[in-house]
């Protein structure tokens, strides 16, 4: 009977002992026996819950920057994909190309395999040399009065500060060229895109290089200009019809 007593008071206290325990590793107390490392992490989700929801949620956020990152960059590329490019040289009516070789403007025959350098006015070959680069909206010639016209769009750095507003921006003036063989004189010029004063040539909607924007016209013959966007305002189309050798600018035909 004693012995009875003696055991079921032992079970009791082995009872209470285990409750106790489990507390003890409920709230992460060391001396639940758990490991030192577990019971540091339940106390700091107990005092810091914020921390590990962060800790969640950060990889989440990366994975979505990526992927969005990734969207941007394919769009990108399907765009530049469809874009109509410019021109890279002008038929003549010879059949010779006009092609832009750093500093210089040449006429090629291919059939012969001569290419011969255009000789021109000193300004136009300086701004030639000073050019970032240099694009032709149109890949023919115009036959005009018997000689030849050609469009050709020389563009300028917009600042030498690579980091400024512009740094990578260009201001771009068109020329149109006569040709009598081997010379080429400017008879017309116009300025048709700039960084700095916010003058873009229109690319409808990205479809297409902005030289495209400009283009010869037959009736009545001259050039026809778009402009996406003019920070002074006018018109932003307009064309410039050929009168005595030269182009003026006139009203659009309806």
């Amino acid at each position: 009977m004693r012995r009875r007593r003696y055991r079921a008071a032992s079970d009791g206290t082995s009872w209470i002992s285990r409750v106790r325990r489990d507390e003890r590793r409920a709230r992460g107390d060391p001396g639940s026996g758990l490991p030192e490392r577990h019971a540091g992490a339940c106390d700091e989700l107990h005092d810091h819950p914020a921390r590990f929801m962060r800790t969640r949620i950060i990889p989440a956020k990366s994975i979505a920057l990526k992927l969005a990152a990734l969207a941007l960059l394919a769009s990108n590329a399907a765009v530049a994909f469809a874009e109509t490019p410019a021109p890279e040289s002008v038929r003549l009516a010879n059949g010779h190309e006009i092609e832009w070789v750093r500093p210089r403007l040449f006429e090629v025959d291919a059939a012969r395999h001569k290419k011969t350098a255009l000789i021109m006015p000193a300004a136009f070959r300086r701004a030639l040399a000073d050019a970032s680069s240099v694009a032709f909206p149109s890949d023919r010639s115009k036959r005009i009065d018997g000689k030849d016209y050609l469009l050709v769009v020389v563009n300028r750095s917009s600042s030498s500060r690579p980091t400024g507003y512009c740094g990578a921006g260009e201001e771009g003036a068109l020329y149109v060229l006569e040709l009598h063989g081997a010379h080429a004189v400017p008879r017309f010029s116009l300025p048709v895109q700039s960084c700095l004063d916010s003058v873009s040539l229109d690319t409808d909607g990205g479809a297409q290089s902005p030289y495209l924007a400009i283009a010869w016209r037959d009736d009545p013959v001259g050039i026809d200009v778009r402009w996406e966007f003019l920070a002074h305002g006018g018109a932003t189309h307009r064309v410039y019809r050929f009168v005595n050798g030269t182009f003026v600018e006139t009203g659009i035909p309806q």
